[in-house]
């Protein structure tokens, strides 16, 4: 009997550790040390000591210059590249950390990304999504590269930047059945319409405006289910919210900036966008009927004041509006909003 419980004992502990993650390649003690002191400056300067760095994005200042790397999670259950992974993660979220850091840390004058490829076989549609927002991003601000040995990436991506299509939803969404981030989205939709409109001047608006980029017809983009959270319309102006609830993160700013080169991409015929025809829903055959009249975007990222991150500041808001396209013919505006309290009433 005791030499079966032993053998039970060692049998259960081998699947328990085949089961636990555990991480092979930690932040090195130098690693630390740099990013530490770039952490102090940020906690002084922003009066808050609990901000703290991804794990797998590594900062490092050299003069005037901030390096960003996105390196992989090596495990014992395999590698995870975050170029391939989901984009809301703060491993994934560059753009966010890069504004952040330039607008709180005097003397960075420039900014620079590295990462590693992923091998042929693991590119996948969020990897397609990270090169683009690379793309994108250069293209905004002057400040911001990428290391030489990526250039021929970037390059080879643009290449493919051809025949693309936004989906379009086939249905409305239900109203969800637990309280929380999506339960608030439908309550604003369906309890706080006329108080929204008025709010941030539109006169129609809805949720879950679907934004899966595909490819001759196939999924180029991540997520067939990706939806902008909040969207609504007035006049020549499309106003997009990325909606957080109880979600501190820096990774706002990457999803917004996402969702707002796409909308810029269908106006500007980059992106086509689905024939208003077949469109299920009345408010996106109203938006794709009349998308070629907008030319203003307005960016907006939407929660209460306690539920951002503490480096989401107005200085920030300044640069990520100090852009390559302040002048362009489809103006965009980037605007952090908060909810007014009654909103969140039913989830507290």
């Amino acid at each position: 009997i005791i030499a079966g419980l032993v053998q039970l004992v060692e049998i259960t502990l081998k699947k328990y550790i085949t089961m636990k993650t555990l991480i092979l390649n930690p932040k090195s003690e130098e690693q630390k040390h740099r990013e530490n002191s770039i952490l102090s400056v940020l906690k002084e300067e922003t009066r808050n000591p609990r901000i703290k760095f991804p794990d797998y994005i590594y900062f490092r200042l050299e003069g005037n210059t901030l390096n960003i790397e996105i390196v992989p999670s090596i495990r014992n259950t395999g590698t995870v590249n975050y170029t391939c992974e989901n984009m809301q993660s703060d491993n994934a979220a560059f753009e966010g950390w890069a504004i952040c850091l330039k607008a709180w840390i005097e003397g960075i004058q420039n900014v620079t990304l590295r990462w590693d490829i992923p091998e042929v076989e693991k590119k996948n549609p969020h990897y397609n999504r990270f090169l683009y927002r690379v793309l994108k991003f250069i293209e905004f601000y002057d400040w911001f590269s990428v290391e030489n040995d990526l250039i021929q990436e970037l390059d080879l991506f643009k290449s493919q930047l051809v025949d693309l299509s936004n989906n379009f939803g086939n249905k409305d969404p239900k109203e969800p059945a637990s309280k929380g981030e999506k339960y608030l989205e439908y309550s604003i939709v369906h309890k706080y319409a006329e108080e929204f409109k008025k709010e941030f001047k539109v006169t129609s608006f809805n949720h879950q405006l679907p934004v899966g980029v595909k490819k001759n017809k196939d999924c180029f983009f991540a997520g067939r289910a990706s939806a902008i959270d909040l969207w609504g319309i007035n006049d020549n102006t499309i106003s997009i919210f990325e909606l957080k609830y109880q979600n501190k993160m820096v990774g706002i700013i990457s999803e917004l900036f996402l969702y707002t080169n796409i909308i810029h991409d269908m106006i500007s015929g980059r992106i086509c966008p689905p024939d208003p025809s077949i469109c299920i829903r009345p408010c996106e055959r109203e938006l794709y009927t009349h998308l070629s009249k907008f030319t203003q975007i307005k960016a907006y990222m939407l929660s209460e004041e306690e539920f951002y991150h503490p480096l989401l500041s107005d200085k920030v808001l300044t640069l990520l509006n100090d852009n390559n396209l302040r002048e362009d013919k489809i103006g965009i505006e980037f605007i952090k909003a908060c909810t007014p309290e009654n909103w969140f009433k039913n989830i507290k």
